[in-house]
């Protein structure tokens, strides 16, 4: 779990993202992010990331692995609560 970055969803399959490989598994997105530590924080609707490799954070976007992910206002207060109080 401490090397993934990401996990990104698309549709029936999440993409789980390492530094080194990108698997694709047949599950959605929610029922990953129930089974996850507080390491982990919902983005947007098709993002989990791993706070713990986070990059930076620039508007509405958070950087991790070089990749660029979008902050959906849905996800963005409850985010940047933990962000501010370090929870995680």
């Amino acid at each position: 779990l401490k090397e993934i970055q990401y996990f990104e969803g698309e549709k029936e399959y999440v993409r789980v993202v390492t530094p080194t490989h990108k698997l694709l598994v047949y599950r959605r997105l929610k029922d990953i992010e129930e089974q996850l530590s507080s390491s982990f924080a919902r983005v947007h609707n098709s993002y989990i990331i791993n706070i713990a490799l986070l990059e930076s954070i620039r508007d509405n976007h958070v950087f991790i692995g070089g990749k660029q992910i979008p902050i959906s206002e849905k996800f963005k207060d409850a985010f940047m609560n933990r962000i501010k109080e370090r929870v995680f």
